[in-house]
């Protein structure tokens, strides 16, 4: 959500292994170092667990919305 500076990531089972989640916890940190809200689903939380995910969704742009958008760190597309 470019708005609201949300990005959300899904991890399926190609998430699973130790080197893959090794290098999804860095590029999260860095998006977090950036100040982006990062949220991070799996498929329960796209099934039986999908009104708490849609909590968390508007939660984190109600986050993202209030920020103090002067402090972001990040931008979308080029610099040119």
């Amino acid at each position: 959500d470019r708005d609201a500076g949300v990005v959300t990531e899904f991890d399926g089972g190609y998430h699973a292994g130790a080197d893959r989640r090794a290098r999804d916890h860095v590029r999260r940190e860095g998006f977090q170092d950036a100040g982006l809200i990062v949220l991070q689903f799996t498929a329960v939380d796209l099934g039986r667990a999908r009104a708490r995910t849609v909590a968390r969704m508007r939660s984190a742009h109600a986050q993202g919305m209030a920020r103090d958008r002067r402090l972001d760190r990040w931008m979308v597309g080029s610099a040119a």
